[in-house]
């Protein structure tokens, strides 16, 4: 079922989401991305107040960060980790786990 959310990402030109932990995933506007192989699912929010959170909380932010409204695949999977299989346990409040996510279009600058 394709959710729509939000999702933050660093750049300019080239859309990276803001919290890579060591996996790098670029996104386009209106194409889907998936997870990458051997890795986890991709993080969004699912509301605005996910977004203000996980900014109140991550003084580390590239000040090119932009919030996106997107379209996601909800993941059935409840972790995020990376292809070393490295877990995170702790997401900031309001994160959704998807398959796939498109961005539709540039919200604001974070």
């Amino acid at each position: 079922m394709i959710r729509t959310g939000y999702k933050v990402c660093s750049g300019t030109n080239r859309f990276r989401s803001a919290f890579s932990f060591g996996r790098v995933v670029e996104y386009k506007i209106n194409v889907w991305t998936y997870q990458p192989k051997d890795c986890g699912p991709l993080a969004v929010f699912r509301t605005q107040c996910g977004v203000d959170d996980f900014k109140t909380h991550n003084r580390s932010l590239d000040t090119n960060s932009q919030v996106f409204l997107c379209e996601y695949e909800e993941s059935n999977e409840e972790k995020l980790y990376t292809e070393d299989h490295h877990r995170f346990n702790m997401l900031p409040q309001g994160t959704e786990l998807a398959t796939k996510v498109k961005l539709i279009k540039k919200i604001k600058n974070l």
